[in-house]
């Protein structure tokens, strides 16, 4: 039986974790981004959508981070991942746990840069929060007016998202 260090830590891991590696990327400025790979169970995941991270038991995938759309606010503290590529159904794929990346953001009310952003449940894109930014996940970097989600330049908070309780809309 192989076994594999977790990243950053010392343990090991199983065997059914060893496609669950981590990468450090930096973007054209020199910021950088966490990188995860991931099991996508669901419909094909979109380069910039946002998903909720859940754990399975599927004999094929035991122990794997795997992707979903946000079903629901209420529960366990919810991590969020931003696909970092077009992922296909049941393929594993790249996707941003924590960083400066591109991320699907509705401008519908404007966004302005430094912006507070929430997950929406049941969709994949991220809006602006309400005053103070109860259950945000990210910032905005850029200014966003449009109507439709768009790729925009987002800060992703990573393991500092808000905690259990947090308000996500």
């Amino acid at each position: 039986m192989t076994m594999a260090s977790l990243p950053g830590s010392r343990r090991i891991a199983p065997v059914s974790m060893e496609q669950a590696k981590a990468r450090i990327l930096r973007n054209g400025a020199g910021m950088p981004r966490r990188d995860i790979r991931v099991y996508n169970t669901g419909s094909a995941l979109t380069l910039g959508g946002v998903y909720a991270v859940s754990f399975s038991g599927a004999a094929a995938t035991t122990n794997n981070p795997q992707v979903q759309v946000l079903t629901t606010a209420a529960g366990r503290r919810q991590r969020f991942v931003v696909a970092a590529e077009a992922i296909a159904q049941n393929t594993w794929g790249w996707a941003t746990g924590w960083g400066y990346c591109q991320a699907l953001v509705e401008g519908t009310t404007d966004v302005a840069a430094d912006d507070a952003l929430i997950p929406v449940v049941g969709q994949t894109y991220l809006l602006k929060a309400a005053a103070g930014g109860a259950g945000a996940i990210a910032e905005a970097l850029g200014a966003q007016a449009s109507a439709t989600p768009t790729l925009t330049d987002i800060y992703l908070y990573g393991d500092d998202a808000a905690p259990e309780g947090g308000a996500v809309q």
